[in-house]
């Protein structure tokens, strides 16, 4: 699969996480896990070469130059992403850090720039599963240098991540479709603010509807699950913020407000049916194997990870021949 310009535009927002609705509750999981890889490939190595394959705002190098420690193995990272990315979060851990971080924007894990046999250790978390894979593999086992390790954290069906974020798929095509609410909420201040001027019979009949049918969605949305309520929850308080603040704006500032967040809630969709799409089935993990296999390199580990007893991700690693 193929993943779209919205990323440049999420990851400009300053995230660290390609699914934050959930993955703030695994961040101490997830860096525990990278640590003790870490660690694990410091002990036969005095200098470790990264490549971090859609790398995002660069959470996982993030993990490694926070809590490295001093007696452990010089790093020099490679962040890549297919988007746009400039990560700042560095800059305060690698002031008298004997630790080398750079990242490349607009670069494909399909298309590589980078010399046979270069990197020492090759990670991902939620990010090579969104490539083509047969394609980005063949380019990840090139760039390996041979008895390199590969180490890849990917999104799997039915796991908890997944399940959530196709809640919040769902919640935010009800938003567009069926439940509109911010158009309303523009619908709303017209009718308020023609009212001020011209407080005809037929406006408040309209402003009435309008106001019933706010109340009659917001009364759906409180009824959902818990987790859809919670995102519904902090729709309705951006509606109402903007219904609020639009009482000292002009209609056109009102109005540029709603097509924002009408704007930020199709990227979401956008990027959430990429996060699902991406989640590997058994069909790409018969392929996974399949192309390791044919490139040299040897599989170790496919296991599902596991976190206060639900399964969160599967755990993808190796090493290539040598």
């Amino acid at each position: 699969m193929t993943m779209s310009n919205s990323w440049t535009d999420y990851w400009s927002s300053g995230v660290l996480d390609s699914c934050p609705e959930h993955s703030s509750l695994y961040t101490e999981f997830f860096c525990s896990f990278w640590l003790s890889e870490l660690k694990r490939m410091s002990d036969s190595r005095n200098n470790i070469k990264i490549l971090d394959i859609a790398t995002g705002n660069g959470v996982v190098p993030l993990f490694f130059v926070k809590n490295i420690s001093k007696d452990m193995t010089k790093l020099d990272i490679i962040g890549i992403d297919k988007a746009k990315i400039s990560p700042q979060k560095f800059r305060n851990y690698l002031i008298n850090k004997d630790h080398s971080v750079n990242f490349i924007s607009n670069t494909s894990a399909e298309i590589m720039p980078f010399v046979n046999n270069e990197f020492d250790w090759i990670v991902s978390q939620f990010g090579i599963e969104y490539s083509i894979i047969e394609k980005s593999l063949v380019e990840a086992i090139r760039v390996l240098k041979h008895s390199g390790r590969w180490t890849f954290v990917c999104h799997f069906e039915n796991s908890e991540i997944i399940v959530k974020n196709k809640e919040v798929l769902e919640c935010s095509n009800q938003l567009l479709s069926h439940w509109p609410i911010f158009n309303l909420t523009l619908e709303r201040v017209f009718l308020e603010k023609q009212m001020l001027e011209n407080q005809t019979e037929s406006n408040k009949n309209k402003l009435r509807k309008v106001e019933v049918r706010v109340s009659s969605i917001i009364s759906s949305m409180l009824n959902s699950n818990e987790h859809k309520k919670n995102y519904f929850k902090n729709v309705i308080n951006a509606s109402n913020q903007i219904y609020v603040e639009s009482k000292s704006m002009s209609f056109a500032d009102v109005k540029s407000r709603v097509d924002f967040a009408i704007d930020a809630l199709k990227n979401s969709i956008q990027r959430l049916f990429e996060l699902d799409s991406a989640a590997m089935v058994s069909d790409r993990l018969g392929i996974f194997e399949k192309i390791i296999k044919q490139e040299g390199g040897d599989i170790e580990k496919i296991r599902k990870m596991k976190h206060q007893g639900r399964y969160v991700a599967i755990e993808l690693s190796g090493v290539k021949n040598s």
